[in-house]
């Protein structure tokens, strides 16, 4: 390559610098992370925002979880401010304890268990790496680890119910009965 070539090159170079410099001093400095309205406008909303994939997941305005959802620039649409840790932890213990009495499969060692009335619910954030934990008596079930839930496992209904704690009625025979009315 002879120098002129070298040269005229480096110009254009320079010049390609200084629009991208300009160009990303236009852009918002976001980072991954839980986001939510300013003003609470879409006051369920709370998305957990991966700036560099365009993917979330998080709440919907109407308090459902969506586990991928296009991102779509909503940061910048809608304006979005960081939720706090607090913020974040308090919506997932809320979210978690619709778990109890269910079967779970445990995202820390894929184990079958069952999540009691008893289990109290803490969340961690190690390095914005968020996870809620069900624990009790030194036991603890990972139930929710960097935007995904625990599975839950079927579990077989009962035949027999007991109403008003005097009696239990077998439904299946109740329904045969009420069938061959």
């Amino acid at each position: 390559m002879k120098r002129a070539e070298i040269v005229q090159r480096l110009a254009e170079l320079k010049i390609e610098k200084k629009e991208l410099k300009k160009e990303l001093e236009g852009l918002p400095e976001y980072e991954n992370g839980w986001y939510k309205h300013p003003n609470n406008k879409f006051l369920g909303w709370l998305m957990y925002l991966d700036v560099d994939s365009d993917l979330s997941y998080g709440f919907t305005s109407c308090g459902e979880w969506i586990s991928e959802s296009p991102n779509r620039n909503y940061i910048q649409k809608y304006g979005l401010i960081k939720a706090t840790d607090k913020e974040v932890f308090e919506r997932l213990e809320a979210e978690a304890v619709k778990l109890k009495g269910e079967k779970v499969i445990n995202l820390y060692n894929d184990k079958s268990e069952l999540i009691t009335s008893d289990m109290r619910f803490r969340c961690f954030n190690d390095s914005g790496e968020i996870s809620v934990w069900a624990q009790e008596s030194g036991r603890g079930v990972c139930i929710f680890d960097n935007g995904k839930w625990a599975k839950i496992l079927p579990q077989p209904k009962p035949n027999y119910v007991t109403l008003n704690g005097d009696y239990t009625i077998n439904c299946l025979e109740l329904m045969i009965e009420k069938l061959e009315k």
